[in-house]
């Protein structure tokens, strides 16, 4: 009787021991799939910013068409736009970092 209850553990531990090295693996893989991800968001975020700088550089006064060139002029008015938001974000951000609750309630100061 005591036989197949150790045989009945061993079977158990091994169970348990091949739950946790397949939980680990899948995690492994699924580290791996972000990183992919994260990589790619990377390549698509520099191929947009190369292309932006292509717009932002164009020489307005090769562009003989007026409406290509309005084209051109409102776009890069929409990436600049873009960039400076993005920009006062970060620099938020970064003013959050250092200055995060002045005067709040985690600064134990009385109100003003």
């Amino acid at each position: 009787m005591k036989e197949g209850h150790r045989d009945l553990l061993n079977v158990l531990q091994q169970g348990s021991t091949d739950l946790q090295q397949n939980y680990d693996i899948r995690m492994l893989e699924l580290q791996n799939e972000k990183k992919k991800l994260e990589i790619q968001q990377q390549k698509i975020a520099l191929a947009t910013l190369q292309e932006e700088n292509k717009i932002l550089y164009i020489d307005l006064n090769t562009i003989g068409e007026p409406e290509v060139r309005d084209m051109v002029r409102k776009e890069r008015a929409k990436i600049l736009q873009k960039r400076n938001a993005a920009r006062d974000q970060q620099e938020h951000e970064t003013f959050g970092n250092y200055f995060g609750d002045l005067g709040g309630s985690g600064s134990n100061l009385g109100d003003y």
